[in-house]
């Protein structure tokens, strides 16, 4: 299983210098045994602008090359059920400052060879109910 998050980046302004950048998302399941127990962390992979080169979420997406992969690890530390890992200087630059930054989450392992499910599930961008529950990236920047 892949999750897809994308975020309208574009009213950062045009000359924003980037200083801090932090992916937060929130567990919503889990099904079967945990799989950060056998499959490993979270990998997230970034995509300028959009992967599959369309910011429409298609069943392309999952499969598509990204500029960078696994720019981020996720373990296994949720703090109230939020997962959150900052984005490495190295990689602002992948930040859309004109448009939608996507971001691709997996697993280290795509399977532990059981045939069982062992799968976590996060609120998505849509998610009505509680909308603070939905994924959030928080961008910290300064405008010269």
């Amino acid at each position: 299983y892949r999750s897809v998050v994308s975020f309208n980046t574009a009213g950062l302004p045009d000359n924003a210098q980037i200083s801090s950048v932090v992916l937060s998302i929130k567990q919503a399941g889990l099904t079967g045994g945990n799989p950060f127990s056998t499959m490993g962390n979270i990998l997230v992979d970034i995509n300028l602008p959009a992967f599959n080169s369309n910011p429409a979420l298609e069943a392309a997406d999952f499969q598509a090359a990204a500029n960078q992969s696994a720019a981020m690890t996720i373990g296994n530390n949720p703090s109230n059920g939020w997962y959150s890992r900052p984005l490495s200087p190295l990689y602002f630059p992948l930040i859309n400052l004109t448009g939608i930054t996507q971001f691709r989450l997996r697993f280290a392992k795509a399977t532990n060879g059981n045939h069982i499910a062992d799968t976590l599930s996060f609120y998505s961008g849509n998610f009505l109910t509680v909308p603070a529950y939905r994924p959030m990236l928080v961008i910290r920047y300064n405008a010269p």
